[in-house]
């Protein structure tokens, strides 16, 4: 009798794997896909240590949640484009800073063309700009609210990456979970028909017929979930972004749907500021600031300039001139004819008032979501616990039935019959114990404990 892999026994869907039993030690047997034959498999040795899977270079095959959600902080490269945001935030506060560049200045004053040539003069100075108001202080706090806004920014795209990269992993555990059903199913069929032929009822001709039907769609089922454990194996990887040299890695998740459901207390708690929340207040943040700076903007910029005038010694018609040096000073600033300046407040206060607008609309919508989100939980809960009960009940009643027939007290039909519901019902608890993990993913990504999911 084949062995069930290790990872299915946490799957709590074994009533029907009863059959194997009940059909008899007697029975060829058919040997169950390798895990070499399709990435991804359900048959995979007990994980390392987290430790020492942190030691080893590059990716390792096996990962169980924390050790998954930690390769996708370190290497997706969407969060790594985004934390380059704070970088970039983070050079305009140190530009903001900066005084304006003083100019140096030199050249000839004046140079005689004529015939009785004056001295010639030359020039040298220096030219500074002093700000009006606070510019430099509203500039560097614009860039201040900027870099924070960017940081609120990468927080947000960590928690959306890791709540992607959370149901993909689901995926993976619900598609393998269902090869290793349907890899058991497959064997008890065709011990079944083995029986069927055995007993050759002229009565059960149609059965015999809806059982070999049933063979064949239970390959070309396992044939699709077999597909599916590779499509979300590397789905599961292109989370963590490998290298050129891992991009033919398998990567294969650890654990089993079989989550503990949430309590009342944990479900009712208080939830954080969404990180959607963060940003937007953040963003309002920052339109206040560049809103303060371009009212400052109005301020004049005074532009000083101060020099030397030095003329050579030499004849003039005949009279000498002595050398000369002579200081210079200058002052200029700006004559506001232009309404640039006020165009650019008004054009700063209207995008302060977006931002207000966005932030209020996403704190309300923010506590809508947050109570869907529970909503849906509990939902999903109660669900999973019906499709649980179902899926125990019709694997209960074929094991009765599938006694029977083979003590030749019960028509091939019934078992048949049997089979269908509980192949349905064990999908559907499959998928209930999916969407429980999904919702409670969710549900614990808004309180930044996505990490704390025992799969």
């Amino acid at each position: 009798m084949n062995k069930v892999s290790p990872t299915s026994q946490g799957v709590k869907c074994i009533h029907l794997a009863v059959l194997l039993t009940m059909a008899g030690a007697s029975f060829a047997q058919v040997a169950p896909m390798s895990a070499s034959s399709v990435p991804g498999s359900a048959t995979m040795a007990p994980p390392e240590s987290l430790a020492s899977r942190r030691l080893n270079a590059g990716f390792p095959r096996f990962v169980d949640f924390p050790l998954y959600l930690e390769m996708v902080r370190a290497n997706n490269l969407g969060i790594a484009a985004q934390k380059a945001q704070i970088d970039i935030a983070d050079a305009q506060i140190a530009l903001a800073a900066l005084f304006p560049d003083p100019t140096f200045t030199t050249g000839l004053a004046a140079y005689e063309m004529s015939r009785d040539k004056l001295p010639t003069f030359s020039t040298f100075g220096i030219n500074f700009t002093i700000e009006g108001g606070k510019k430099r202080q509203m500039r560097t706090e614009a860039a201040q609210a900027d870099k924070a806004r960017a940081q609120a920014e990468f927080e947000r795209q960590i928690m959306v990456v890791q709540l992607d990269a959370a149901n993909a992993y689901i995926d993976y555990l619900k598609a393998r979970e269902m090869q290793s059903y349907r890899q058991s199913v497959t064997i008890t069929l065709q011990r079944l028909m083995q029986r069927a032929r055995m007993i050759k009822r002229k009565s059960e001709a149609v059965s015999d017929i809806q059982l070999q039907t049933e063979v064949l769609r239970g390959q070309a089922d396992l044939d699709a979930v077999n597909a599916d454990v590779y499509i979300f194996s590397r789905a599961m990887l292109g989370f963590v972004q490998p290298g050129a040299e891992d991009v033919a890695h398998t990567l294969e998740a650890s654990g089993s749907l079989n989550l503990p459901m949430l309590t009342d207390g944990e479900t009712a708690r208080p939830q954080l500021q969404r990180a959607d929340v963060v940003v937007a207040e953040r963003t309002l943040d920052s339109a206040r600031k560049r809103e303060d700076l371009s009212r400052e903007n109005r301020s004049l910029d005074l532009n000083f300039t101060v020099g030397v005038n030095h003329g050579r010694q030499g004849d003039y018609l005949g009279t000498f001139l002595p050398q000369s040096n002579s200081l210079m000073a200058t002052v200029a600033f700006p004559i506001p004819f232009s309404l640039r300046q006020d165009g650019d407040l008004r054009a700063a206060s209207a995008a302060t008032t977006q931002a207000l607008k966005q932030y209020q609309d996403v704190s309300l919508r923010s506590l809508l979501d947050a109570e869907q989100t529970r909503a849906y939980y509990r939902a999903a809960s109660s669900q999973m616990q019906k499709y649980r009960a179902s899926a125990e009940l019709t694997a209960k009643a074929l094991k009765v039935y599938t006694e029977l027939y083979l003590d030749n007290n019960s028509d091939l039909g019934d078992v048949v019959l049997l089979y269908k519901l509980a192949n349905e019902s064990q999908a559907l608890d499959v998928d209930a114990r999916a969407n429980h993990a999904r919702r409670m993913a969710a549900l614990l990504n808004q309180v930044h404990e996505l990490h704390k999911m025992k799969f």
